[in-house]
């Protein structure tokens, strides 16, 4: 991976802490070329993710990268302290099929972070569908999904990530 895209990421997991309206007046925005679509807030776990847009400029490739930020406030502390190990047993997101999740069946998983990743995904799946649904580029266009994230968010992407491939 190269060092440009390196930063792109630390940028769009550094611009995800920031509401929504307040992206574009951050430093990192002007220089990282990426362009907010949508962000979400589980109302429960307080976990937020943004997706960007990043149009790479040089050819016509896009990519999307959704980063889901770290631990913003107290609710996100506490999901934190939630750290005992538990069964996988809630990452099937609504889906029935438990032999989609690509986690072994008897992996252990970070409770606090399993819990705050199921309900950001209800509230996250649904607007990365609808994005790449309704992207106006050509259908035709390779569009890339990279998922990012500083503590809390980086234990949340992964077991979204692990989870929400199958639906992608």
């Amino acid at each position: 991976m190269q060092i440009a895209t390196l930063q792109r990421l630390a940028m769009a997991s550094s611009l995800s802490y920031l509401p929504f309206d307040k992206i574009p007046t951050s430093p990192y925005y002007a220089s990282s070329n990426l362009h907010p679509i949508v962000q979400v807030i589980d109302p429960i776990s307080q976990s937020g993710a943004t997706l960007f847009r990043h149009n790479h400029g040089d050819d016509d490739a896009l990519s999307y990268i959704v980063a889901c930020r770290g631990s913003a406030n107290l609710k996100n502390f506490g999901t934190n302290l939630k750290f005992g190990l538990v069964p996988v047993t809630k990452l099937s997101f609504g889906n029935d099929k438990e032999e989609e999740v690509m986690l072994p069946k008897d992996a252990l998983v970070h409770e606090g972070f399993q819990d705050a990743s199921v309900g950001l995904w209800e509230e996250l799946g649904p607007e990365l569908m609808n994005v790449l649904n309704n992207d106006d580029n050509d259908k035709e266009t390779t569009k890339d999904i990279v998922f990012t994230g500083h503590s809390l968010g980086g234990g949340e992407f992964d077991l979204i990530f692990d989870v929400s491939s199958h639906d992608l």
